[in-house]
């Protein structure tokens, strides 16, 4: 019995194999793609959370370190604070000190021809720290007037006596020192002013 071929089953049946056989390839090749898509997502989604993770410890780590590093200078803030009013009140008293003698004393006494504002200068200068430029300012300008002052002041006394001054320029001697002293209360009150200002704008 021969073997007979059925070309028109044949041919009707090759494009439907090879359909079909595209359509499994196509398949395979689709659900391989997934899987291996789906592989690689959880891959990157892992890799992602321990980034995550990673970032989180590193900002918490961060946020704990700057929680420190406040507190450090919130401390060191309230320990400037509480040293820069202490100063400020030590060189205040030598101010009023200082001020209250040139401007109490009599003209003969010999405090008018030492160097009283000493004192206040070595305050000031190893308190720099605490003080502002104004009112360091403000503190130089006073010291300069003390020295003013007590010249002026002894100035009236060492020519009491004197008989080659006339009367008119020893009056104008005892004018300046009167503008002198004027000065001086005016600048010594400007200073308690600054620093009643200082201390308001502080609380």
């Amino acid at each position: 019995m021969g073997f007979t071929i059925d070309w028109g089953t044949l041919v009707v049946s090759i494009p439907v194999v090879a359909t079909a056989t595209v359509g499994a390839v196509k398949y395979l090749v689709k659900a391989y793609s997934k899987e291996h898509f789906d592989k690689r997502m959880e891959a990157f989604k892992a890799e992602l959370q321990k980034e995550a993770d990673k970032r989180k410890l590193e900002m918490e780590k961060e946020h704990t370190e700057y929680l420190k590093k406040l507190d450090s200078k919130m401390k060191v803030s309230a320990d400037y604070i509480e040293k820069r009013y202490e100063k400020i009140q030590e060189i205040r008293t030598l101010l009023q000190e200082k001020y209250l003698t040139v401007k109490s004393v009599s003209p003969a006494d010999p405090v008018l021809t030492s160097y009283i504002e000493q004192d206040i200068i070595n305050c000031l200068e190893i308190n720099r720290m605490y003080f502002t430029n104004e009112f360091i300012d403000l503190i130089q300008n006073l010291i300069r007037q003390i020295a003013e002052a007590k010249e002026h002041k002894y100035a009236t006394y060492a020519i009491r006596d004197s008989t080659r001054l006339t009367d008119a320029r020893k009056l104008e001697i005892h004018e300046q020192s009167s503008k002198s002293l004027k000065k001086l209360e005016e600048l010594y009150h400007s200073i308690e002013q600054h620093l009643r200002d200082d201390y308001l704008q502080a609380i």
